[in-house]
């Protein structure tokens, strides 16, 4: 989504001046249930989400490792948030109406969540879309359908 940006922005330019080194925010949510702040019973059904914002500089994730660029700053984030997980949490919608108007992409699902694994009596999913990403400027992330370690990737961008 990013480098679909990128290319559109330096298409527009007319004169040849670079694009200045900018910020990217990804938006992403992660179980905080074992947060150290959060004392959770053992036999709570449920879920306790932390929103993590993660900031890349455009440059990187435009770069041919920018995938992993992406990762790695959305592992160190929620690996270094797993002591204050809720932490900010009074200021999370108005930060996320802020960035919404900046270079912002949310996160949602997760490769941990194994939706094809879920069967509620009528088998197991052939497929599994998050449908709001269309129109919420976001990837999914799931489990593979296949099995095994993959993760499946959605993406809705507009049709130019």
């Amino acid at each position: 989504m990013i480098k679909s940006e990128d290319s559109e922005r330096k298409s527009d330019q007319v004169d040849c001046v670079a694009v200045v080194d900018d910020l990217c925010y990804f938006g992403v949510l992660a179980e905080s249930r074992d947060s150290a702040e959060v004392s959770l019973p053992k036999t709570y059904f449920g879920n306790c989400i932390a929103s993590y914002i993660v900031a890349v500089k455009r440059d990187e994730l435009v770069g041919k490792n920018g995938i992993v660029v992406a990762s790695k700053g959305i592992e160190k984030k929620i690996r270094d948030s797993k002591s204050n997980g809720l932490l900010g949490a009074e200021t999370w919608m108005s930060d996320y109406r802020e960035l919404s108007k900046k270079s912002f992409v949310g996160v949602a699902g997760s490769p941990k969540l194994a939706v094809y694994e879920t069967d509620f009596g009528w088998g197991k999913p052939k497929k599994s879309d998050a449908v709001h990403i269309d129109r919420s400027d976001s990837i999914s992330l799931s489990d593979c359908r296949d099995g095994g370690n993959g993760i499946e990737i959605g993406l809705a961008l507009e049709r130019s």
